[in-house]
């Protein structure tokens, strides 16, 4: 609680700087990080407005911890999942976003390297797009309408 609540002192800070309102926050996190910033999502203890997490996934809370609850709906930031296939601490998280009614998408990457240049442009197009965002960078396509027969 005391490391978020200097996050939120120095974004505090950052605004007061930067003209305008306050500014989106987005969180790209690898490794270990995506590992705590995925406890963050499930808490709702960080606001921010999209997460993507690369190559972390779920931890057991440690003993005497309380269970993280999710965000009200209303407040659930879309998560981004990008590891390998095979990663099952990533495949735990998915289900435990799942069965929280978590909006994630989870994309494949190859092996455990580190955070990469890819990674980074696959984050930024997830928080340009949010839900429209499809793994293989395309749109999704636009839902088809019928038009109505002409009578003859």
């Amino acid at each position: 609680r005391a490391l978020l609540a200097d996050w939120d002192h120095t974004l505090w800070q950052v605004n007061e700087l930067l003209e305008g309102d306050a500014h989106p926050r987005f969180v790209l996190a690898s490794g270990e990080g995506a590992t705590f910033a995925a406890r963050l999502v499930q808490s709702g203890a960080f606001k921010a407005r999209a997460f993507a997490l690369v190559g972390g996934g779920d931890a057991p809370a440690d003993p005497g911890e309380p269970t993280p609850s999710p965000a009200p709906g209303a407040e659930r930031p879309p998560v981004l999942l990008l590891a390998a296939p095979e990663s099952e601490k990533v495949n735990q998280l998915d289900k435990r976003l799942s069965g929280a009614g978590l909006p994630h998408v989870r994309c494949a990457r190859a092996g455990a390297a580190p955070l990469s240049t890819a990674d980074v442009e696959v984050a930024l197009r997830f928080f340009q797009r949010g839900a429209a965002f499809t793994c293989d960078g395309a749109a999704p396509a636009p839902p088809k309408v019928e038009k109505p027969r002409a009578k003859r």
